[in-house]
């Protein structure tokens, strides 16, 4: 992975990145901007928060999960989660 960041007044903006899959942005995340909130959802009268390691460690669960179950490359997985739930990332990236 590799990635060229342009410094543009206060924001880093992210101009090129060279990932394989759409899965690879967490581990990038976690050794380029490790986060206590890298995913959040409003949650009756608080917040729900993920921090990058928490995600990680919920999406390896999931492929484990799937993998204990007998599921193998190529056979198809339906998903049905709450609208807006970081849950819906672990489930669509453990996958």
């Amino acid at each position: 992975m590799s990635a060229r960041f342009t410094k543009s007044y206060r924001f880093f903006f992210i101009s090129q990145i060279d990932f394989r899959r759409l899965f690879d942005i967490f581990p990038y995340q976690q050794v380029k901007f490790s986060n206590k909130a890298a995913l959040v959802r409003k949650q009756n009268l608080g917040w729900e928060k993920y921090s990058t390691d928490e995600c990680i460690t919920q999406i390896n669960r999931v492929s484990a999960g799937l993998r204990n179950l007998g599921l193998k490359r190529g056979e198809k997985v339906g998903i049905m989660t709450q609208l807006g739930s970081p849950r819906w990332n672990f489930l669509d990236f453990g996958t």
